[in-house]
């Protein structure tokens, strides 16, 4: 299916994306980019035996305390770098077709190595976007809207006629849409799977349609995947236009968010509603004066914080600010009322990580955190707090209840099981032979594979190499891993 020049530039390209998104791979891919025809062999012989994709997992990510959750899937690395591979050959049909109205995910470089834009660069050209058109005297109205639901609400098949009409090819089309039959006959992941790069190019082509009838209807627009903003040239037209979208998504299967669905009539009440008027100012601050705008930062934070449901985007930029000067003020917040930390758990981690790598973190704290029971709402908290942990060596007592969460069949959530057993690892008292025990035990492949990794910390000795042939021998998924254990970790070491 992929030759080898296809598979490795695929790969590359996506490091990145694995090393940054909201559910990152514990090593960025860096096992199997070791040895690149080690892992194709495994590829191929999942393909061969019609075992691929294997079995995804779900992590539940909130949109703010207690608010939505959306279902993130978290792929097997091995599934997810041939779906990069096989949406990658109809990236530039997919980008050719869409009009520059859509910001999202926009092709750099072709395949088979493709890269797309940084979506803070996207989110720019959006602002920029904003502040043109309400300055503008032609300035009529905006309405905005998206999609309910909208990943795992595609139509595959569907999907395949809207690749076919973006001039895709259908022998290129037809394997993207085989796959993605296959992840939801097999393992139930619905439409297009949430938190995957290759899934931006997807969610975006399939609004072809939606664009089209909006380039008929005259109606100016920008879109951010499914975030429609459509530019009125008066009251009246809003009517119209959004009647144009509801029509055209109903058309795909798809309904409109109510709760997304505005009319914004005049520039004030845009710029209001779809900017941060005083972080714009707050910025100018910091830069001008540092340490008012500290002061400030802080007075903000506390004011966002009193709230029932903070916003996520506004807590995010406090933690940055926050993060960058290792200032504790927003530990107590957290420790106080750690639903806080559903609001945006990545920034928090990325916070609470800068604090603990200065030992201004309280330990016992995180760990109680950390192994609580699970549930939907804090499952994604838990994870990134789990990283949190390997910042700084742990002690014994830590470790084994790490390693207890760790090595957990009967546990939901495997993809925190995953994160726990790289916290178990940077333990007093871990050991790499227990590691590759309970490896050789679990029956799912992402566990395993962490459990692996997690050997990657610890020293070479008899006993630990003696647990790699093992598992080399045993588990032919594994041995992109083993191979770059012991021929990379154990030579930087």
């Amino acid at each position: 299916m992929f030759a080898d020049e296809e598979f490795v530039a695929t790969m590359r390209a996506g490091v990145q994306w694995a090393r940054e998104r909201d559910i990152p791979d514990p090593v960025a891919w860096a096992d199997l980019l070791h040895a690149p025809p080690v892992t194709l062999r495994v590829i191929r012989a999942r393909l061969d035996e019609g075992v691929a994709p294997t079995k995804s997992h779900t992590l539940p990510f909130p949109k703010g305390v207690a608010g939505e959750l959306r279902q993130m899937t978290v792929a097997d690395p091995f599934d997810e770098v041939v779906f990069r591979a096989l949406v990658g050959r109809a990236a530039s049909a997919i980008d050719d077709a869409l009009g520059e109205e859509v910001t999202s995910y926009r092709l750099i470089t072709p395949a088979p190595g493709w890269t797309v834009r940084d979506y803070r660069y996207a989110q720019g050209l959006r602002t920029d976007e904003l502040d043109d058109r309400v300055a503008s005297q032609d300035f009529g109205g905006l309405g905005t809207l998206d999609i309910r639901n909208y990943y795992p609400s595609i139509d595959v098949a569907q999907l395949g006629s809207v690749l076919l009409s973006a001039g895709v090819d259908p022998g290129v089309a037809e394997p993207i849409v085989d796959y993605l039959s296959t992840w939801h006959r097999l393992w139930g992941v619905q439409g297009v799977p949430i938190g995957l790069e290759a899934s931006g190019l997807l969610g975006n082509v399939y609004l072809l349609p939606v664009d089209n009838a909006l380039h008929a209807a005259g109606v100016k627009f920008g879109r951010y995947t499914d975030d429609y903003r459509l530019w009125l040239s008066g009251a009246e037209t809003w009517a119209v236009a959004r009647d144009v979208v509801a029509e055209a998504v109903a058309a795909l299967g798809l309904q409109l968010n109510p709760n997304k669905t505005r009319h914004l009539s005049t520039p004030h009440g845009a710029r209001r509603e779809l900017t941060n008027g005083d972080i714009t100012t707050l910025k100018a601050l910091l830069e001008t004066t540092p340490d008012a705008g500290l002061e400030a930062t802080l007075d903000h934070f506390d004011a966002e914080v009193a709230k029932s449901s903070p916003d996520p985007k506004r807590l995010k930029f406090f933690l940055g600010v926050l993060k960058t000067r290792c200032h504790p003020h927003a530990l107590a917040a957290a420790q106080c009322r750690v639903e806080l930390l559903q609001a945006d758990p990545k920034a928090w981690a990325a916070y609470l990580k800068t604090l603990h790598r200065h030992g201004r973190l309280d330990l016992d704290w995180l760990l109680e955190v950390v192994t609580a029971p699970v549930t939907k709402y804090t499952a994604a908290v838990t994870y990134h707090l789990l990283k949190v942990c390997v910042v700084r060596r742990v002690g014994r007592e830590h470790g084994r209840r790490l390693g207890e969460f760790a090595t957990d069949n009967d546990r939901t959530w495997v993809p925190v099981r995953c994160a726990a057993a790289e916290a178990w690892s940077t333990s007093d008292g871990y050991k790499a032979t227990n590691a590759a025990d309970a490896a050789l035990a679990v029956g799912d492949a992402q566990q395993r594979r962490a459990l692996v990794l997690s050997m990657r910390r610890s020293s070479a000795s008899p006993a630990r190499d003696k647990a790699l042939a093992q598992l080399h021998q045993a588990v032919p998924e594994c041995r992109p891993t083993v191979r770059w254990i012991r021929e990379s970790c154990d030579r930087a070491a």
